[in-house]
């Protein structure tokens, strides 16, 4: 079996989870793959049904301990259901699908509801208002985890239950000035079986799951590589690169960054470290001196799509794509400038920009921008899009796209344009857009951070319908450098069957 280890899938996706799920696919059409995930969350299998994944594709890490088959029939659990109306008052709040819960004219419940008005989640209170108990429901239709809060609403234990009710996790909380946790307790063994922390939870699931004869994949190093590193019965174990690994400009002195620093202090507990460029993998090993662990498999995969046959015309709309999230390490203020002087010289262009907003940071970075496109008279050429599940319709209408990145492991977006045949212009940063743009060819790479040259070198394109014609047939063929056929191969590399050699 091929895992692929990844925190979560939430209904927005994440660069790492849209690869990592990409991959998956590719891979199951020949080999046994599943995707693990190892957060706890109440709508997952609602949320892997979005991107096309059933059942048998993932394993959840509390679906495990919580003895949740595959074959579990989904039921619904309504408000009458727990709080039948003989027994309680009930009162909607506003117009959504939160009510208030009466009992004998006290307040004892608030319950919170999705669209189909099944229950989220309902929390507690006292006889004085205080709230002192949360309970959540599966999507699946059970109650899955009951956790008792103290004063300040901290949850002091969590109980997590099968779907026929049995306790199957508890923990227990100690609040100082940062939460700890003093213990899991895992039932549904031999004996209950006591861990301190989510990590040491995480590497009994490992333990249980893997097997010598598995390939291992770990996606979101910073949560799922070090408790890897303390299993040993695993065929092999990859790490995945998503962007640079280093900080700075020293690419050999420079510091590891957080997500990766679990990986490189634990390299021998790896067999191979895979990053997305043929640029990193010699920057790796050149800092690491190791040639045979480092190995390119770029994270995309060209979407198989015909290009497309727009044209450059004055009376019709140009668009401009970014898919991007709307953070500042995405510098997406610098791709708005640029365009201020873009929609100078031809006014009939728009700027599309696909992504979400930093929760965070309380969407600081998306008001930010939302106020610099009315500080330069853009509002109405300048389109916040948000994130769109698919973008296929939307690359169809895309005469460009571009990326202003500080820094990137591979940037899917970019793959995906040119598998449209659509002209990219990028800063050349490190990781990703100069082994898919060929600049002067198939698109543009600009100097870092350079606003003026990214709008010059986008007019040029722009303006010019025979030059545009020729950039996008030659990022089209550009994109079949990253075809399905030869991702699988260099991957099967990794874990040969008979009669293929190893990587080298």
């Amino acid at each position: 079996m091929i895992y692929h280890i990844n925190v979560n899938v939430g209904k927005q996706l994440t660069g790492i989870e849209s690869a990592a799920i990409q991959r998956h696919k590719l891979l199951k059409k020949k080999h046994d793959s599943k995707l693990v995930t190892i957060r706890f969350n109440t709508k997952l299998r609602e949320n892997m049904r979005l991107y096309g994944l059933l059942a048998n594709d993932y394993i959840n890490m509390y679906d495990y301990f919580q003895k949740i088959p595959e074959t579990l029939e989904t039921t619904k659990i309504h408000l009458n259901d727990v709080f039948p109306k003989e027994n309680y008052m009930i009162r909607q709040v506003g117009t959504i699908n939160d009510f208030r819960i009466f009992k004998e004219d006290r307040y004892i419940a608030y319950a919170s509801l999705n669209e189909k008005k099944q229950i989220n989640y309902v929390n507690y209170f006292d006889e004085n208002g205080k709230k002192i108990k949360r309970q959540m429901y599966d999507i699946r239709g059970f109650l899955s985890c009951e956790s008792m809060l103290d004063d300040t609403q901290k949850p002091v234990t969590e109980t997590y239950f099968s779907p026929k009710g049995e306790v199957c996790i508890v923990k227990h909380h100690q609040h100082e000035d940062i939460e700890k946790e003093l213990s899991i307790c895992v039932h549904g063994q031999d004996a209950p079986i006591v861990l301190a922390g989510e990590e040491e939870l995480i590497s009994l699931f490992y333990q249980k799951l893997f097997t010598c004869n598995d390939t291992v994949i770990s996606d979101k190093n910073i949560v799922t590589a070090f408790p890897l590193t303390k299993v040993s019965k695993v065929g092999k174990k990859i790490a995945i690169l998503h962007s640079k690994h280093y900080s700075g400009n020293d690419l050999l002195k420079g510091r590891i960054t957080a997500p990766y620093k679990d990986v490189f202090s634990n390299l021998d507990h790896f067999d191979y470290i895979v990053c997305s460029t043929e640029q990193q993998r010699r920057d790796l090993i050149e800092r690491f001196e190791e040639k045979r662990k480092f190995v390119c498999i770029p994270v995309g995969i060209r979407k198989d799509v015909q290009r497309n046959s727009l044209t450059i015309e004055k009376e019709s709309t140009i668009r401009i794509g970014v898919v991007a999230r709307y953070y500042v390490e995405k510098r997406l203020d610098h791709v708005i400038k640029a365009f201020k002087k873009i929609h100078c010289f031809l006014p009939n262009t728009e700027l599309h920009l696909y992504g979400f907003g930093d929760a965070r940071e309380k969407f600081k970075t998306e008001k930010e921008l939302i106020q610099l496109t009315k500080q330069l008279n853009l509002r109405d050429s300048v389109k916040f899009r948000g994130y769109l599940i698919d973008l296929d319709s939307e690359y169809k209408k895309m005469h460009m796209i571009s990326l202003t990145s500080t820094f990137e492991g591979f940037c899917l977006a970019l793959l995906e344009g040119i598998s449209y045949g659509i002209p990219a212009v990028s800063y050349d940063i490190k990781y990703g857009p100069r082994e898919m743009i060929e600049s002067g060819c198939t698109g543009e790479l600009v100097n870092n951070g350079c606003i003026e040259e990214l709008a010059d070198k986008m007019i040029a394109i722009l303006s010019d319908s025979k030059k545009y014609k020729h950039f996008s047939e030659k990022s089209f063929e550009k994109s079949k450098d990253f075809s399905e056929e030869k991702i699988r191969g260099k991957w099967e590399q990794l874990f040969p069957t008979e009669g293929c050699e190893m990587y080298e």
